[in-house]
């Protein structure tokens, strides 16, 4: 889950990368607009898709597990945040793909250490 999750977030990058005006348009210039909550959306659509697939995989989940669903949300917050940050700084594609797959390791770590799978 975690190579498949990684390339398919550099393949994000990718696509973020070609339409990198636009992105950056939707990040920090959205506010008051119906795309406002776009990072948001993100995040429930990540969230509902993570939980399907602990489900079907058994993965120790409330109330039994420690992943609720408080802290993964604010987990899958901060990933795509992150994500979003090199956008902001205006990195090289080069830069933003190396950091993102980074990004992608701690963060896939840290969800097994918790979620399960182990």
């Amino acid at each position: 889950m975690g190579t498949y999750s990684g390339n398919a977030m550099l393949d994000l990058m990718d696509y973020i990368y070609d339409h990198f005006d636009e992105f950056r348009l939707l990040l920090d210039s959205s506010y008051g607009t119906k795309f406002h909550n776009f990072v948001d959306r993100l995040v429930s659509m990540e969230e509902e898709y993570t939980w399907k697939w602990m489900e079907a995989t058994d993965s120790r989940m409330e109330p039994e597990g420690e992943m609720t669903k408080e802290f993964y949300h604010i987990m899958t917050t901060s990933y795509f945040e992150g994500i979003f940050e090199v956008v902001r700084h205006k990195m090289s594609r080069e830069d933003a793909k190396k950091y993102v797959a980074m990004m992608g390791k701690y963060h896939h770590a840290g969800f097994l250490a918790i979620a399960g799978n182990e």
